[in-house]
């Protein structure tokens, strides 16, 4: 099994490091290098003091969820976040981070993995919003189309997931016969449906506090490489975001980039500027706190290792 994973990882790898050389090639390793050469180093260091806060927000948004379940601290929540943002960036769709509760050590995992689940699935819906309502308000006639369709599926969406989930529940809670049960199937949709209507918006609410810092720091990123940069280019970053769902690449690289190439062209963005500035933001909000992870990932292991069996239950 373990193989497995690895072989899909190295895959992976290097999928990522055909689509980027082809990316590098395209653009220019010239023209790219010029564009760092001439950025604006104090922007790119103002980048950098958005990083705790969207960091931030997000383990507050998985704290008040895993809470829910299991009394956790901040710092707690928040090696779990890295550890799972860690295997994220590794696997296919993010889907490593549900993985996140693993690296809690007291609770029930399967049941705090429901709770990842939620948690991903509210980022969804909220970059949706961001996507909808950004698009709804261009002044492009498709574009707007565009927008207020993601707005359509985001609403109906919701609803669905409020009348058909408990349903589910109802159905797969109490089975621990079978796979179901031996893959604590029903715990993890226990986990993901069992949270009050009041936690759920409040945690949408983080969540488009969240992205709105995130969006912010990548403005700024696309102003060090490009102080022309106007207000007009936000709508589309909720777009670049989805692309990074494609599970080709390594944390989305090269699909970020082609996207955001492709989108901000049209107003006047050169293709390394939005080649820099995507990339550094993956660098700065996603990369650097997943070696974090990473470590803590190896922490965690240790010291689970030297904890005797009959302490560990």
């Amino acid at each position: 099994m373990k193989r497995r994973w690895f072989n899909r990882v190295w895959v992976r790898i290097v999928l990522t490091l055909v689509l980027m050389g082809l990316l590098v090639g395209w653009v220019g390793p010239a023209s790219i290098w010029n564009t760092v050469r001439t950025s604006h180093l104090h922007l790119l260091l103002l980048s950098l003091l958005f990083t705790p806060f969207v960091i931030g927000v997000k383990t507050l948004r998985w704290l008040l969820l895993a809470r829910t379940r299991v009394a956790l601290s901040f710092k707690e929540a928040l090696y779990s976040y890295l550890a799972g943002l860690a295997l994220a960036t590794l696997t296919p769709l993010a889907v490593g981070e549900a993985g996140r509760g693993l690296f809690v050590r007291f609770g029930d995992r399967a049941d705090l993995t429901g709770k990842v689940i939620l948690d991903k699935l509210v980022d969804l819906s909220a970059v949706g919003v961001f996507a909808g309502a950004g698009l709804a308000l261009t002044e492009d006639a498709a574009a707007r189309f565009i927008g207020v369709a993601i707005l359509a599926v985001v609403v109906g969406a919701w609803g669905l997931g409020v009348f058909l989930l408990p349903k589910l529940q109802r159905l797969l809670v109490g089975r621990q016969s079978g796979w179901l049960g031996r893959f604590r199937i029903p715990a993890v949709v226990d986990g993901l449906i069992a949270t009050p209507r009041r936690q759920l918006f409040l945690n949408m609410g983080l969540s488009l506090i969240g992205f709105t810092i995130f969006y912010l720091q990548a403005f700024v990123l696309l102003r060090a490489f490009w102080p022309q940069a106007t207000w007009a280019v936000v709508p589309y970053f909720p777009i670049i975001t989805l692309s990074t769902i494609l599970p080709i690449a390594i944390g989305g690289v090269g699909i970020r980039e082609w996207t955001a190439i492709l989108l901000l062209r049209q107003f006047g963005v050169t293709e390394s500027v939005a080649f820099n500035a995507f990339f550094v933001h993956f660098v700065v909000v996603q990369l650097l706190p997943a070696i974090v992870g990473a470590l803590v990932i190896g922490q965690f292991r240790r010291d689970m290792g030297s904890v005797p069996a009959e302490d560990a239950s």
